[in-house]
């Protein structure tokens, strides 16, 4: 059957109902409801991460529109490898990534496609990128589907917990609250210029 490429405001109205649903999916996490991580890495990845069959909605909209998303974060092991820094251990940062320019000392320019592909840390001699942990929990924990493995990584990531207001969150949980913070305001960046 033949397909239609949608134009550029059918993908708007679809980033919009996106941000939508990750907002709500926020909301609903910091009401303890931890069924809408699923909410939110399954339109994380739908809006950050390529597949043979997708074109990431808020990543090809940016470069269609030609919208720089810039972010900051810390430098990834793997950078400190190339720059002859000592050998990689797993660091836990409060913030991995951040929109405003005025960081603490330590947190680096990003292009955000860049940022995605970017190893933010190295367990068991197995790199992990940024978006190898979006892909991961939405993979296997339901936000895309189940499956009935889940890398040995992605179990000890979510043994470091943290307690956040009221919640407890897990180092993988807070990544995907950070991304998902981030990533609506691309989205709304996006969309607002565009109006």
């Amino acid at each position: 059957m033949p397909k239609r490429i949608k134009n550029t405001i059918e993908r708007l109205e679809e980033l919009k109902d996106a941000i939508l649903l990750l907002k709500d999916a926020l909301d609903k996490i910091n009401q303890n409801e931890r069924a809408y991580y699923k909410v939110l890495s399954g339109q994380l990845r739908a809006l950050l991460s390529d597949t043979s069959e997708n074109i990431p909605l808020l990543i090809n909209l940016a470069d269609t529109l030609g919208v720089n998303l810039i972010c900051y974060s810390v430098r990834s092991n793997e950078e400190e490898m190339t720059l002859g820094l000592p050998q990689p251990t797993l660091r836990l940062n409060r913030r991995i990534i951040d929109i405003n320019p005025f960081q603490p000392t330590g947190f680096f320019q990003y292009n955000l496609k860049d940022w995605l592909q970017k190893t933010f840390t190295i367990i068991n001699n197995q790199p992990l990128k940024v978006i190898d942990i979006i892909r991961t929990h939405s993979d296997k924990k339901g936000g895309a589907h189940y499956d009935l493995s889940i890398p040995e990584s992605k179990v000890f990531l979510e043994t470091i917990q943290y307690k956040s207001d009221s919640n407890i969150i897990d180092e993988i949980e807070k990544y995907l609250i950070q991304i998902a913070q981030v990533t609506i305001h691309f989205g709304y960046l996006i969309i607002n210029m565009n109006k």
